[in-house]
């Protein structure tokens, strides 16, 4: 599949001097390191949401509060 993106001039530099770096041999490898990137961000936010969630729940299932 193709597609056209649309970097501000900043990422587009960015992109040009990671590739002229030589850690990168295209723009797309880029973008697809930074999606896998963010994919695993993603991952690690719902994971310490879930954690969150089930320690407010042990939280209100540990009985009445003492001061």
């Amino acid at each position: 599949m193709t597609m056209n993106v649309n970097l501000s001039p900043q990422l587009e530099d960015m992109v040009r001097q990671k590739v002229a770096s030589g850690l990168y041999t295209s723009a797309s490898e880029i973008v697809r390191e930074a999606l896998r990137m963010m994919e695993a961000q993603d991952r690690l936010r719902a994971a310490k949401l879930e954690q969150l969630r089930q320690d407010i729940y042990e939280g209100m299932e540990s009985g009445e509060p003492t001061p």
